[in-house]
């Protein structure tokens, strides 16, 4: 009688937990899918496709599975060699940051600003967090490599936020990227949402129990290992090309830890510039003559390297 009554709690505790994973499993894919799931479309983007109108022109190419890109170029005359930029996640796409092409093109690079997949002008209906933009990166080199004017010429890529961590995804795995300045990073999007639970004083018992199921929904969802290909792990692959890990000391949506994180990782062909006072994105108006500071810094490690 009392194995019997033994083997029904065991079996009841089990369902239990059985129903608490699926139902933190299906929460966890309730959270990526709002955040991914549909297309970004900037505004200002379109703003400053109308102001630079004379001086960019349309890249279009289309990756390994079939998203179709848009990018912006802006051109120079024997450029020094590329720069290829690299938006965030939300409320950004390459025609948003065509002000920072105009600072690159003024340096002597051509640049060229990529609509990532579901963003601006590219096609595709979820975003891929850093991990599916790899092809995207890949397919705006292939493009690069099959000009003759950029025959022998460097390329730079610099993201921000989740383009940050793209361009380290990137240059993990495609050696003809010659350095990289990532701004506001995360390490792994698990960390970030982590970091996000931690703020809203989640229990750690709780996010210990969330961070797998986070990581199991990404599995499935990308098809990829959702560790080996966070930048936390990947960014060991780019030595000995350098980078330069930027970040804002007061970054409120991806912390500051994560960067420290990521350069104790890289080794030491990287920088880390903690920069103090500074939120996410670090500096959003790169022309401004107030940020005269940041660019003689990004310029700085180009010339360096």
């Amino acid at each position: 009688m009392k194995g019997r009554i033994f083997k029904i709690g065991l079996v009841s505790i089990v369902t239990i937990w059985i129903l608490i994973l699926g139902a933190i499993i299906w929460h966890c894919n309730s959270i990526i899918s709002s955040m991914v799931n549909g297309r970004i479309e900037d505004k200002d983007g379109k703003k400053l496709l109308k102001k630079y109108d004379k001086e960019i022109d349309k890249v279009e190419t289309k990756t390994s599975d079939g998203i179709k890109l848009s990018a912006w170029r802006f051109k120079t005359n024997g450029p020094k060699g590329i720069v290829i930029v690299l938006h965030g996640m939300h409320g950004m796409d390459g025609g948003s940051l065509l002000d920072f092409g105009k600072f690159f093109k003024e340096a002597g690079y051509d640049a060229i600003l990529l609509d990532m997949r579901a963003h601006g002008y590219s096609s595709g209906n979820e975003i891929g967090l850093g991990y599916t933009e790899v092809r995207d990166v890949n397919a705006l080199l292939d493009w690069i490599k099959e000009k003759k004017e950029y025959k022998n010429k460097k390329i730079i890529v610099y993201g921000l936020s989740m383009g940050g961590s793209t361009a380290i995804n990137a240059a993990a795995v495609r050696k003809d990227i010659d350095a990289v300045i990532s701004v506001s990073a995360y390490e792994s999007f698990e960390s970030q949402i982590i970091d996000y639970m931690k703020k809203a004083n989640v229990p750690k018992a709780m996010m210990s129990i969330y961070k797998p199921c986070f990581r199991l929904v990404l599995l499935l969802k990308y098809g990829m290992n959702p560790v080996k290909n966070s930048s936390i792990n990947t960014i060991k692959k780019i030595s000995p090309r350098p980078i330069l890990l930027i970040h804002g000391d007061k970054d409120s949506q991806t912390s500051v830890q994560q960067a420290y994180h990521l350069k104790e990782k890289a080794g030491d062909n990287s920088e880390l510039w903690v920069v103090k006072d500074k939120e996410h994105l670090v500096v959003e108006d790169i022309l401004g003559e107030e940020n005269a500071w940041y660019r003689d810094k990004i310029l700085e490690f180009i010339k360096k390297n």
